[in-house]
């Protein structure tokens, strides 16, 4: 169990990478489960935390609209702003289309200063805009891509619409450089305003990764773990706390178990 300077500990790491202390009880019970070594790995990879709460979200879309528009081609001459989707219809609200709801008036507002068009669309592009796709940029926006899946299937029905790759950008407050790889050979643009590596297997500070790796494992397993999920979805290994937490998270930090329950609301 965590001691004195073990519940210090833990206090100032939490505040440090922003993560809300309402769940610190729940925290203090995951560490209670572990051995030392599994400790130690929760600190490590606690202390690397990518943590944007749903407070942030408005100044992280104005961020990410500036950061979009200037990296725009000049013959370009029109935006459309879309959501990433996996499914067309797609069953209920994604994150992907808060995000776009929530950037598209200052989106808007750098659009037309710099010359360009501007248009939203969801779940289907206009025939107007698809019709002008070669002088038009088209961005695709989330608040989190993880593994790149599902941005890969969005990026690839417009494609079949005849929007050129190369007009194409996807874009989001927190990415995989997973993502990054997976999107590169299509040819569309990725824009991150934070971009994670693997939480273990590409961790600098983390000596030994193959023993860390498990370490998670043994975790893993005492929460009966899904196997699809282990490591974090597609092994992930993501250190992501976004409005709810991803499933490229490790799941230590989310899943429903039989022993303790995830700290972390999915």
């Amino acid at each position: 169990m965590l001691d004195v300077l073990g519940l210090d500990r833990l206090n100032k790491v939490m505040k440090n990478r922003g993560i809300s202390l309402d769940v610190i009880d729940d925290m203090i019970e995951l560490f209670n489960y572990q051995d030392p070594e599994g400790r130690e790995l929760l600190f490590e990879l606690l202390s690397r935390f990518e943590v944007c709460e749903f407070d942030q979200y408005k100044i992280k879309g104005r961020a990410l609209a500036d950061a979009l528009i200037g990296v725009l081609p000049d013959e370009l001459k029109a935006v459309v702003l879309l959501p990433v989707l996996d499914k067309v219809p797609a069953a209920k609200s994604k994150s992907g289309d808060a995000v776009a709801w929530m950037m598209s008036r200052s989106l808007k507002r750098a659009a037309f200063s710099s010359g360009r068009s501007f248009e939203m669309a969801s779940q289907t592009v206009s025939s107007s805009a698809l019709a002008r796709a070669s002088t038009t940029a088209f961005l695709m926006v989330d608040d989190y891509i993880g593994s790149g899946k599902t941005a890969n299937s969005a990026v690839s029905r417009l494609i079949e619409q005849g929007v050129p790759p190369e007009n194409i950008t996807v874009a989001a407050f927190v990415g995989m450089t997973a993502a990054k790889l997976r999107l590169a050979p299509i040819g569309v643009r990725t824009l991150f305003l934070s971009t994670l590596s693997k939480g273990i297997s590409d961790a600098p500070g983390i000596a030994d990764k193959k023993k860390a790796i498990s370490v998670m494992r043994r975790m893993e397993d005492s929460m009966e773990v899904g196997r699809q999920f282990k490591l974090g979805f597609e092994k992930s290994e993501a250190l992501a706390l976004m409005c709810f937490c991803p499933n490229n998270t490790f799941p230590v930090f989310w899943w429903k178990g039989p022993t303790w329950s995830g700290v972390f609301e999915r």
